[in-house]
């Protein structure tokens, strides 16, 4: 199993921003981790995706 070396969220306050904002993270190196977590009952949206490095 692959050992985990970084841990970073990113956020984007729409779909399209966060979509832009991992395809960059994945550019530098980040792989996605997890599922993408949406907003639930909050006045504002923010969507967020876990990503990682790997050893």
């Amino acid at each position: 199993m692959k050992e985990i070396i970084e841990y970073r969220i990113v956020v984007g306050t729409g779909i399209v921003e966060l979509q832009e904002a991992v395809n960059q993270a994945i550019q530098e190196g980040w792989q996605p981790y997890g599922n993408l977590q949406t907003p639930c009952g909050m006045a504002w949206t923010r969507f967020t995706q876990v990503v990682v490095k790997y050893k």
